[in-house]
């Protein structure tokens, strides 16, 4: 590895995204590399010393507003002593005009006492002076170790790493990058890793194609053009956002991949983790473990745990949705079991009538007794916030 290539990845080695083999590899080059491990010391001092700061810091922008506020505050301080003093000093000058003449006639020792007191004003400016511009260099030292640790978080083009099989990026820049408005594509028996900053990884798969769209600020956003790309989010909220020609695939958490075939069609499946996938008339969260198929004219499909049954998973899949009546209810409900909640919450939703709508309720309701809260008649009348919390009740069970 160059000495740039370490450099690339000193962010993902910072925060742990790195495989064993990787951290290892790193480590290696760090001992050859002696003015870039330097670089990585720094770093870590920068980051220890930030995480010894209380929660909450303020952003850079509030910092810097905090600085004005604190530099206007010692000023107007400044104002006011000023004009105390002043007024003071006037006071004195009305009141005891005899005693500063008796002072003024024994000159030695009226010298003396005035150049004292002037020594002493002088003496405490400098005290405040030098306390307020400690004050500044270390709030300006937090902002400038912030911006650093974003700007190597967010700012820099992601790393790729092709495991097995060959892949080119358009427009060409580098092999080992990828930035905004560049396409990577794969080949036959391929997988190629993009690492991205403060996110996770994904994994590009054979005869796939994905372009970036944004991957900066801590927003980003990719465009999955075709063939199939595994992700693994390794912090909750990544700002991921996954779109293609169907539906926009907002990342919640952990693992997931997304594939579309060659029909158009996607197929999302989260693997231990969480997606909220919005269409042109749709809205859907899709929880762990379970999978989901929109068409390529946008029809979304029932979800599906990975662990149902064979035969009821074909009957499912082979439902109409923009049938005005589903006719295999009686074996949907026959074959269901406590892992098809989620699925049979959804058909409650897919249902046109309360007719319809009550067996559903009913066998869904053996399984996960309604909680306080919710009601049948909100169910049964497709009560948008007690459909969500029937959801999340049924989602923390599973």
């Amino acid at each position: 590895m160059t000495r740039d290539e370490v450099r690339n990845m000193m962010h993902d080695y910072v925060d742990g995204l790195l495989s064993a083999d990787d951290k290892s590899r790193v480590d290696s080059y760090l001992e050859e590399y002696t003015d870039v491990a330097g670089e990585y010391e720094l770093l870590k001092k920068l980051l220890n010393k930030a995480a010894s700061l209380p929660i909450g810091i303020k952003t850079p922008e509030t910092l810097l507003g905090k600085i004005s506020d604190e530099l206007l505050s010692k000023s107007l301080e400044k104002i006011e002593e000023d004009k105390q003093k002043k007024l003071r000093q006037l006071t004195e000058n009305t009141e005891a005009v005899g005693e500063k003449r008796k002072k003024f006639l024994k000159t030695h020792d009226f010298n003396r006492d005035a150049d004292k007191t002037s020594s002493n004003d002088v003496q405490n400016k400098k005290v405040k002076s030098v306390n307020l511009w400690i004050t500044l260099v270390v709030m300006l030292t937090i902002v400038g170790a912030y911006l650093l640790y974003d700007f190597l978080n967010t700012n820099l083009p992601w790393q790729v790493k092709s495991n097995y099989g060959g892949y080119t990026i358009v427009p060409v820049s580098s092999l080992t990058e990828i930035d905004a408005d560049q396409t990577l594509n794969t080949y036959d028996s391929t997988n190629v890793s993009v690492f991205i900053p403060n996110a996770g990884r994904i994994d590009v798969r054979s005869f796939s194609s994905i372009k970036v769209i944004k991957g900066k600020d801590s927003d980003n956003v990719i465009s999955l053009l075709s063939g199939k790309i595994y992700g693994n989010c390794k912090i909750d909220d990544p700002r991921l956002t996954i779109k293609t020609n169907t539906a926009d695939i907002e990342v919640v958490a952990g693992k997931f991949t997304a594939e579309i075939n060659d029909y158009g069609d996607l197929y999302i499946v989260t693997n231990n983790g969480k997606l909220k996938i919005t269409t042109q008339n749709r809205e859907l969260v899709l929880v762990k473990d379970h999978r989901c198929k929109i068409s390529s004219s946008g029809i979304v499909g029932i979800p599906i745990h990975i662990k149902t049954n064979h035969q009821l998973a074909e009957i499912l899949e082979q439902i109409n949705y923009d049938d005005k009546k589903v006719n295999s209810y009686d074996l949907i409900l026959q074959l269901s079991s406590p892992v098809d909640g989620i699925t049979l919450l959804h058909l409650i939703m897919k249902a046109k009538s309360e007719e319809e709508r009550l067996p559903l309720f009913e066998k869904l309701n053996e399984f996960y007794p309604l909680v306080p809260g919710i009601t049948k008649e909100g169910i049964l009348n497709l009560d948008k916030d007690m459909l969500d919390e029937w959801q999340r009740d049924i989602e923390w069970q599973l």
